[in-house]
């Protein structure tokens, strides 16, 4: 059955390239025994893409062809093609309702099909199915850009960034990533500053999703110096907030507090969502150098401006709670622990009611992490499966390798030591092929604890270095707190050992 779209033409299983001679010379000799409507409805079914909506296909056939086929000849054509076979008629979903719709029995047939048409008729009948589609199905985001982009209709880049910025709410990072990366590059043959910076921003926030953060540097930097030369303060702002929080993400805090402290923004007056962003990512960069305070303070002005201002703008709440969020941990690592808790299940309320899963995911990891402290262990095990079956559902790598190791560190707590072992080689192992992400250093530490506990002493040191070396070049005080404490431990195993 057909779904509410199709991938781009790229992945959509147009390309015949790959078509055996034989298959196609098959299929042509069979082709050439069809009389002009039936030929001319072949051609029709083959630009769909897929299974195709009877009214849909016969809409096209009538503004798509020339001469133009009207509805009784169609359905004439295609009950000849269906009793020759090379049709079928199938059942097919359109705007959420069953209905008849028409496929090739065999998929070969259609690519064959469709590569013997020349390009002026693929347009000419793309652009009839996307009007087709808009008509029978408009939210049928994916299909329209699919055909509009086919034809090469201007349209196209309009509803190139509706798929884009629908696919990135439902999470579905590699069609956004697909959609972004076809919209930038139609956009950069054009002069449109302003709409390529909007495009890399918005494109760098799904490459962060996917992990690939120096893409997603590249893309903001781009961005960032656009905005700086040709934008709005405002614009740049968000786009340096952003900016630094990757450069954090990606392993170099220091280097994202340069980021922030010395660029310069363009003169001009500041939305609330970019004064909360500015805030936000200085939080965020205080974290792992050590700066709770300073962390704390940042948190505190990003929730005030929030406040101050709700209603302006569709990210403000979002933003809200991921200053609650920072808030709480900001006091938890300043052990005003009461606070921290209190904060914290505001920010879980807050995250609840905006119902955004990067920000749902963060916080009840957060709460997780404070349940274990206090010794709440079932607790925490709940508020660790939520987070995690979250950080699955949202797809990025680093954030369920995050949680993975947290798991795996709480197994270790409750004496589940052969799934803390597990648990923690699958969080390193998920995230290694990214690089050198902001959370390998704690997989890591997790492991080396695991490690320890197994008396396996030269895996707990081998984690170890590798973990103390990453939070010396970042600069993580965090991390190195943890690794010095493990590598205390160790001496202590090894002296034990010894003295054995």
């Amino acid at each position: 059955m057909v779904n509410s779209g199709l991938p781009l033409p790229s992945t959509a299983g147009l390309d015949s390239a790959c078509l055996p001679d034989s298959v196609r010379g098959a299929v042509e000799a069979r082709l050439d025994m069809l009389d002009v409507d039936e030929r001319a409805i072949i051609d029709v079914l083959a630009a769909a893409g897929g299974d195709v909506h009877l009214g849909e296909a016969s809409q096209v056939a009538r503004a798509g062809l020339h001469p133009p086929i009207d509805p009784l000849r169609f359905a004439a054509a295609l009950n000849r093609l269906l009793t020759a076979g090379l049709v079928e008629e199938r059942e097919v979903v359109s705007a959420g309702r069953r209905v008849t719709g028409y496929g090739f029995r065999h998929p070969v047939v259609r690519l064959a099909c469709y590569s013997g048409l020349n390009a002026a008729h693929k347009q000419v009948l793309h652009a009839a199915y996307a009007d087709a589609v808009l008509g029978h199905r408009p939210d049928a985001v994916d299909a329209v850009v699919f055909h509009l982009v086919l034809a090469d209709d201007p349209r196209a880049m309009t509803w190139l960034r509706r798929a884009a910025e629908r696919a990135a709410a439902l999470y579905a990072n590699d069609s956004a990533d697909r959609y972004y990366s076809e919209l930038i590059g139609r956009l950069d043959a054009t002069d449109e500053q302003a709409a390529v910076a909007d495009a890399r921003h918005d494109h760098a926030l799904i490459l962060r999703r996917l992990a690939r953060y120096d893409q997603a540097e590249q893309a903001l930097r781009s961005a960032l110096e656009r905005r700086l030369r040709t934008g709005t303060a405002d614009a740049a702002a968000r786009s340096l907030a952003a900016l630094a929080e990757v450069v954090c993400q990606s392993g170099d805090p220091k280097g994202a507090r340069a980021l922030l402290d010395g660029t310069t923004l363009p003169s001009g007056l500041l939305s609330a969502t970019a004064r909360v962003a500015l805030h936000l990512a200085s939080s965020v960069v205080d974290f792992p150098l050590g700066g709770y305070e300073q962390m704390l303070a940042s948190a505190i002005e990003a929730e005030s401006a929030a406040r101050a201002t709700a209603g302006e703008g569709d990210g403000v709440p979002l933003l809200l709670g991921r200053a609650l969020g920072n808030r709480s941990l900001a006091l938890a690592m300043l052990d005003r622990t009461s606070e921290a808790h209190q904060v914290g299940h505001q920010a879980l309320e807050h995250a609840e009611s905006v119902a955004d899963i990067g920000l749902l995911t963060t916080v009840l990891s957060m709460l997780s992490e404070f349940a274990l402290r206090a010794g709440r262990y079932d607790e925490a095990r709940v508020y660790r499966g939520r987070s995690l079956d979250l950080a699955e559902r949202a797809g990025d790598p680093t954030h369920i390798a995050f949680e993975r190791g947290n798991l795996a560190r709480l197994d270790l707590v409750t004496g589940n030591l052969e799934e803390a072992h597990e648990g923690a080689l699958a969080a390193v192992e998920l995230v290694r092929p990214f690089g050198n992400p902001w959370c390998l250093v704690y997989c890591l530490v997790h492991l080396a604890r695991v490690a320890l506990k197994r008396a396996d002493l030269d895996a707990a040191e081998s984690a170890l270095r590798e973990s103390e070396s990453f939070a010396l070049r970042s600069g993580d005080i965090q991390a190195l707190e943890s690794v010095d404490r493990i590598t205390r431990e160790l001496d202590q195993a090894r002296a034990a050992d010894g003295r054995l």
